[in-house]
């Protein structure tokens, strides 16, 4: 008998695996195929079937396992590694890089007072530096760098600055000038202070 045989009077599709065990069935049944055909039971062939599939299942969640475990076993050791090299390149603050303006003084500053909207801090940074406002865009983001022993440089951490406020000598604004070049400027109180990246 023909597996398309088989499918078509049981209604049955086997894998060609399964198959092979049917055709041996049939070859030892006394009968023709339409007598096997009526007399055949999928039922030890599905629960076989399911059975495997409880197995593949319960290995896949173990390779999964296994997986997550070495992912954080390897994640720890470039941990480890990347500390060992910071060491070695001796990574320190960069002075003449990013903000000058810590965060502890730009929060004291931001504590209780409103930030300012575009407008308004062009309109206080040309009335107080004299700068053409149409070439002004604030910045909303600093950053703080650090220098390695072989002057290469990286971004150490990121900051939100929104511009405020307080009085005519206690204000921030982060921004830039743009013209031929970009000039990039952090304006703390009256004090301009080049932002450097």
């Amino acid at each position: 008998m023909m597996m398309q045989e088989f499918i078509a009077r049981t209604g049955f599709t086997p894998t060609f695996e399964e198959y092979r065990e049917i055709e041996k069935r049939y070859c030892a049944f006394d009968g023709d195929k339409d007598a096997f055909c009526k007399a055949f039971d999928p039922q030890e062939i599905i629960d076989r079937r399911a059975g495997k599939i409880g197995e593949l299942e319960s290995s896949l969640v173990e390779e999964r396992k296994a997986a997550k475990k070495r992912e954080e076993e390897l994640l720890k050791r470039i941990a480890e590694l990347q500390s060992d090299l910071d060491d070695e390149l001796g990574w320190e603050p960069c002075k003449d890089m990013g903000t000058a303006v810590s965060q502890e003084d730009y929060l004291k500053l931001a504590k209780g007072n409103k930030p300012m909207t575009d407008e308004e801090a062009k309109d206080l940074v040309c009335g107080e530096f004299g700068f053409d406002k149409g070439k002004i865009e604030i910045i909303r983001e600093v950053h703080t760098y650090e220098a390695n022993k072989h002057r290469h440089t990286r971004k150490a951490a990121s900051f939100r600055r929104d511009p405020y406020y307080e009085a005519t000598d206690w204000f921030y604004v982060r921004f830039n000038v743009k013209g031929y070049t970009t000039w990039q400027w952090e304006a703390d109180g009256l004090e301009l202070k080049p932002y450097c990246t």
